[in-house]
């Protein structure tokens, strides 16, 4: 048996980190990787993978015909059984048995998530409908499964459901030195809080804002960290606000981030609609508290490790963030929670649950008809 892995881009890092140590440990099955990095336009030089078969590719053309021409090409002349596309790219001629990762529905859900221009849209059409043709789409809470299931017309047994694994780099720091220096270097004193994200409709940072000023009305000293977010929007907020309590940090590397998360008091998110739940899952796995609205993917995800308050208590939300400010005790035992809950969600849990999945999908018969 063999199975082939599309290129695995640096906004799916968590999965490529789980999936390579599975392409190495992996004895009944050869692997190959298909290596094509679209932001440079080439193949990519190497990948950390010593005990597979680097399938060496070079396509040079633009990324969209790549995946709708060479690689359908390169699947078929491999003769591999099975592929898998880690991000939601699958080619829609497959000559062989698949599986997709589809992370979430968004673009269908909020009109400041649809893709823009013509080229973009039809890209984005081309690609569900390829994703349905899939032997399997893998996604990462019930909330998104219910949503492909109604969206797309998937039936329910096609779709798994997989731990979304956190990152290697997002653990407990213990060193207050390590800590200091990091929050000094990005600007930030303690106490302080930190949301990591964008500013859509869906993430609701707006929301979020005026509990933050509402807090700081309270007579609380303490400032918001804002990762993440673009330069054109860090702008747009710093030209309204008055508090002088906002720091933009900015799209951090992985090291640093994690230091920046262990230092705050809490992590905030009033976002509106989620999927993997990855921000939090990271802050989660810092041992930090998390303060977020209740939807459906945090308390499936999140579970008793966050403190979720439902859309439109603010005395309870600015409560909590005052809990988590003023009180050790309490930051202390949601970081027990956090770092045990966390667990679930390693790359050794998903990379277990693929290969589960890899096995269901190699057993089946294969019906060229259907693709």
């Amino acid at each position: 048996m063999k199975i082939g892995y599309n290129y695995l881009g640096a906004d799916d890092e968590p999965i490529k980190q789980a999936l390579l140590p599975l392409c190495e440990k992996t004895r009944e099955h050869k692997n190959l990787i298909f290596g094509y990095d679209p932001k440079r336009g080439r193949q990519i030089e190497s990948l950390p993978c010593s005990a597979s078969t680097v399938e060496r590719l070079l396509p040079g053309l633009r990324s969209w015909i790549y995946e709708e021409i060479f690689l359908p090409f390169a699947m078929a002349k491999s003769s591999i059984d099975l592929f898998f596309c880690p991000s939601a790219n699958l080619p829609y001629r497959q000559p062989c048995k698949t599986a997709v990762t589809v992370k979430d529905l968004n673009p269908l859900m909020f009109l400041d998530e649809q893709p823009r221009g013509l080229e973009a849209a039809f890209k984005y059409k081309v690609r569900l409908a390829a994703a349905k043709k899939a032997n399997r789409i893998i996604t990462f809470s019930n909330t998104s499964k219910n949503l492909i299931c109604r969206l797309l017309g998937m039936k329910n047994e096609k779709i798994e459901v997989l731990p979304y694994p956190v990152q290697k780099d997002f653990v407990p720091v213990y060193s207050e030195s390590k800590i200091t220096e990091e929050t000094k270097k990005q600007g930030l004193r303690s106490p302080y809080f930190i949301y990591c994200g964008g500013a859509s409709t869906r993430e609701n940072l707006i929301e979020l804002l005026g509990l933050f000023y509402s807090f700081l009305h309270a007579k609380n000293d303490t400032l918001l960290a804002i990762e993440g977010l673009d330069e054109k929007k860090a702008a747009e907020i710093k030209k309204t606000d008055s508090s002088g309590r906002l720091v933009f940090l900015g799209k951090l590397a992985p090291k640093e981030k994690c230091l920046v998360l262990n230092g705050a008091s809490a992590f905030l998110s009033t976002s509106l609609h989620e999927t993997t739940c990855g921000e939090a899952l990271q802050a989660m796995a810092c041992g930090i508290p998390i303060i977020a609205y209740e939807t459906a993917a945090f308390s499936q995800i999140l579970s008793h490790s966050a403190v979720l308050i439902k859309r439109g208590d603010n005395v309870s939300f600015i409560k909590a963030m005052k809990d988590a400010k003023d009180h050790p005790n309490m930051r202390l035992q949601m970081r027990a929670l956090g770092i045990q809950h966390s667990k679930l969600f390693t790359a050794e849990k998903f990379a277990s649950k693929m290969s589960e999945v890899f096995g269901k999908i190699l057993g089946e018969r294969y019906l060229p008809d259907e693709k």
